[in-house]
C-alpha cells in the first residue's frame, strides 16, 4: 500500500469504509479462486489430508541443499 493510502486510512476524519478486502488489488474472478482454493484446504483439513508442522519444516528446510527432501505427501 502506498504511503498516500496509508495516510488517508489512518485519518481519524475519514469515513468509515468497508472492512479491507483479503484480495487487496484482485478482481472479482481472482476472488472466486481464491474463495475456491480456499474451501479446497478446509475439506483437505476436514477428511485428514494433513502434515505435521514439523514435516513441513523439515522439507522447507532441506530446499537449496545437497539433500533436499521430496515434497511431503499427506
Amino acid at each position: 500500500m502506498n504511503n498516500a493510502l496509508m495516510q488517508q486510512d489512518q485519518s481519524p476524519s475519514s469515513p468509515s469504509k468497508a472492512p479491507p478486502k483479503t484480495t487487496v488489488g484482485a478482481g472479482p474472478a481472482q476472488a472466486d479462486v481464491l474463495h475456491r482454493l480456499t474451501l479446497e484446504a478446509l475439506a483437505d483439513v476436514d477428511s485428514g489430508q494433513v502434515l505435521p508442522h514439523q514435516v513441513v519444516q523439515a522439507w522447507a528446510a532441506s530446499l537449496g541443499t545437497d539433500t533436499a527432501r521430496p515434497l511431503p505427501q499427506a
